[in-house]
């Protein structure tokens, strides 16, 4: 009997703690609600759709055009056109299209970001917040 009570409390407390935790996740120390952090990759000639709730907005925190790997996008490539990894540049034009819209779809594609590495088959890599905006924009 004394072992299917601590057993019990055990329970119980878990239950506890993951409600507790439940509770927290997604929040700051101070009870604020933390911004969604989103990533896309969009393959050359796709559009990327950035996309937040209502009410929230794009943060632009990293966007690069070109190619850092071998491995995205690489599907029915030739192997010769994914083998420059060393070509990724800022993609401006992500950051100055999408930031502060809720909505954005931007063409991954050299006549949008120019072209950071010839022959070679690009992609866009995108990672952005979704925040509610403040006040003073």
């Amino acid at each position: 009997m004394f072992l299917i009570f601590i057993q019990m409390k055990f329970v119980l407390f878990t239950l506890f703690l993951c409600g507790f935790i439940l509770e927290i996740n997604g929040k700051s120390s101070s009870g604020a609600w933390l911004p969604e952090e989103k990533s896309l990759v969009a393959c050359e000639g796709t559009v990327a759709r950035l996309h937040c709730e209502e009410g929230q907005a794009i943060y632009v925190t990293s966007a690069i055009y070109g190619r850092s790997n071998r491995m995205t996008c690489y599907v029915g490539i030739p192997k010769e056109q994914t083998k420059n990894t060393n070509c990724a540049t800022r993609a401006e034009s992500v950051f100055q299209r999408c930031e502060g819209k809720s909505t954005c779809n931007i063409l991954a594609s050299s006549s949008v970001f120019g072209d950071p590495c010839v022959g070679t088959y690009k992609y866009l890599d995108v990672i952005y917040l979704c925040e509610i905006p403040s006040a003073t924009e």
